[in-house]
């Protein structure tokens, strides 16, 4: 693939290796289309249709699935790697692969059997006492794991694709340990810890996945987008879903965001004045719109150095910002109208500082 397509971080399709490199390449398709068009057709990733997000679809048809949120996810990395320009080929075929390893139930399901492959569970003999090298479950290994070794039909993917599916999460869990001593998710205060190192889950069962695709080979830019479109994703509509299914409130929603981001809004708005002011120090006219108390916005002299604060609909402009300003206006709207989205508000202001401009140069 030419290089000229795209910027010099893309991965290049034509450097992608396989475990079987005895395959030739197809006269059309390139080896990450190839790779994605795998695993749409897998086994695999048809049963991600079935496995539960966070809430059980068959309560609610409008729910994501593991299915789902994958295409989602896909969306967000391929709009990502455009903007970038990265290898959207590539970025697409870690996407859809980058859950095939999910269990259902969600990460309810992973942590479940995780317990049962370190011994923290018992199953009559099952696993009473499990080899080091046979321990543990996590997702991500495991999709390496389902595209490598379990598929029917053996989907031999790029390492670069195996890599991304294999570093969308961590590689390891948080240990066991509580602050208050040997407290485990399970509640066995009992129960002396099995696993080596004490309160660690143990996932040597992988060891030899890890162990072939090495970052230093296969690490891609794609990758880690594909990773960050994973949080974004899930992080929107689990609250999403959440309200679908009565279990949170807008109203509480936006409660807690501004709870949790208050700290973050001070400090912003207080950058933001800060750098008001000093704009204003050096001859600045600050002049903010306003339904109330304002000059019509074409009755005001806007043809110097100003700075124009526009507020949007829902919240308008602070009234730090707005005692700090030296001009304050308003677009007269007869008839029906009652507001302006900020966008046509904005244009509407700059039209009218440009217009004044241009007339006092004609006229000096």
């Amino acid at each position: 693939m030419d290089r000229e397509v795209f910027n010099e971080l893309a991965a290049l399709d034509d450097k992608a290796g396989r475990y079987d490199n005895t395959q030739p390449d197809h006269p059309i398709r390139s080896r990450f289309q190839r790779d994605r068009d795998r695993i749409l057709y897998s086994r695999a990733f048809r049963r991600l249709n079935g496995k539960t997000q966070v809430f059980l679809a068959a309560k609610d048809d409008h729910v994501r699935n593991r299915l789902t949120h994958t295409l989602e996810v896909n969306q967000i990395a391929q709009t990502i790697s455009k903007e970038l320009g990265l290898n959207l080929e590539l970025t697409e075929a870690i996407a859809l692969g980058h859950d095939l390893g999910h269990t259902p139930f969600g990460h309810v399901g992973e942590r479940t059997l995780n317990h049962i492959m370190n011994g923290c569970y018992k199953i009559a003999d099952f696993n009473d006492s499990i080899n080091e090298n046979n321990k543990g479950f996590k997702h991500n290994l495991q999709g390496v794991r389902v595209a490598k070794d379990l598929e029917q039909s053996k989907m031999n993917l790029t390492k670069e694709v195996l890599w991304g599916i294999l570093h969308h999460s961590k590689l390891e869990y948080k240990e066991c340990k509580k602050e208050n001593g040997v407290l485990c998710d399970l509640k066995h205060n009992n129960t002396t810890c099995v696993n080596k190192p004490l309160y660690h889950y143990n996932l040597g069962f992988y060891d030899e996945y890890i162990k072939d695709l090495d970052s230093s080979k296969f690490w891609t830019i794609e990758g880690l987008i594909v990773s960050m479109a994973d949080e974004i994703a899930q992080r929107h509509h689990d609250i999403e879903d959440a309200i679908e299914f009565n279990i949170l409130s807008i109203e509480v929603l936006v409660d807690e965001l501004e709870k949790r981001f208050k700290d973050v809004f001070r400090d912003e708005d207080r950058n933001l004045i800060g750098e008001l002011k000093k704009l204003k120090d050096d001859g600045f006219s600050l002049v903010a719109t306003s339904l109330e108390e304002s000059k019509n916005f074409f009755e005001e002299d806007l043809s110097g150095k100003v700075i124009l604060s526009v507020g949007n609909e829902g919240n308008g402009i602070s009234e730090e910002i707005f005692e700090l300003a030296d001009k304050k206006v308003k677009i007269p709207m007869p008839g029906g109208a009652e507001s302006l989205n900020v966008g046509v508000a904005t244009s509407i202001i700059l039209f009218e500082k440009v217009r004044q401009s241009l007339c006092k140069i004609n006229f000096k």
